[in-house]
């Protein structure tokens, strides 16, 4: 999926064919801020001021293509080209298509839109308390709401973000720190407890940790984790958790 922000879309029911910009083809006219995205041989978009997704024009043909901006304020223009790239995809029809963002308007576009909902999390602020039930229970709720059927057939990914991946039998202790630490820059008094049951960090032992993800993927659906990049301490110590959830 293509996913582009762009100053000035709207559109019709009209094609896209080689060469031609979304005016030539869409009539693109609109506000600043829509965000625009290519999947299922449309362009498709969302108004800044939100609401359902829009079709804005057929390109059954799309391979690929340049976003450039014609003038300030006005639309982006699209040319696309025929390309046979490889290697092949395993998956069919395509691989799964990952949408994450923080906000409910682009979590709802993930429930619609996509394969795999993937849920991020701001630290500005009381934006941290995303991270902890509460506010889960509503951004679930949200991708409830969008994806009605489909819930069940999704994938929810979150991101390891609060402090570091420890393997420990002091869990408490270090999510203590952590809570320190992000009470210090948000401002927001945070309790060790949330941290250690909030999605978004892997702090425990390896038992704790298992019975954790199985908890997280009862309750909220969540069973797709980024758990951190290569390099990161604890990968290794964190192989044993992979090793008894895998297949279940």
């Amino acid at each position: 999926m293509r996913r582009i922000s762009l100053p000035s879309i709207a559109g019709s029911s009209s094609s896209l064919a080689s060469g031609e910009s979304l005016t030539e083809a869409c009539g693109v006219i609109g506000e600043p801020g829509d965000i625009a995205f290519f999947a299922a041989g449309r362009i498709k978009k969302i108004a800044a001021s939100g609401g359902p997704t829009q079709n804005v024009c057929n390109a059954p043909n799309l391979a690929g293509g340049t976003w450039n901006r014609a003038d300030w304020g006005d639309y982006l223009a699209f040319k696309w080209f025929e390309m046979d790239g490889g290697p092949k995809p395993v998956q069919r029809p395509h691989p799964p298509f990952l949408i994450g963002g923080t906000r409910e308007r682009v979590v709802r576009l993930a429930a619609r839109e996509g394969d795999i909902v993937g849920l991020d999390l701001r630290s500005e602020g009381e934006a941290i308390l995303d991270a902890f039930e509460a506010r889960t229970d509503v951004r679930i709720g949200w991708i409830r709401d969008e994806a009605g059927d489909r819930f069940g057939r999704l994938d929810i990914n979150v991101l390891r973000t609060l402090g570091s991946l420890a393997i420990t039998d002091q869990p408490l202790k270090v999510a203590a720190e952590v809570a320190r630490e992000l009470t210090a820059e948000t401002g927001v008094p945070i309790d060790p407890r949330d941290v250690l049951e909030s999605p978004f960090s892997l702090i425990g032992s390896v038992p704790e940790l298992v019975d954790k993800l199985r908890r997280l993927r009862q309750r909220w659906g969540i069973n797709s984790f980024l758990v951190g990049w290569f390099g990161d301490a604890g990968l290794r110590d964190f192989a044993p958790v992979v090793e008894q959830l895998a297949g279940t």
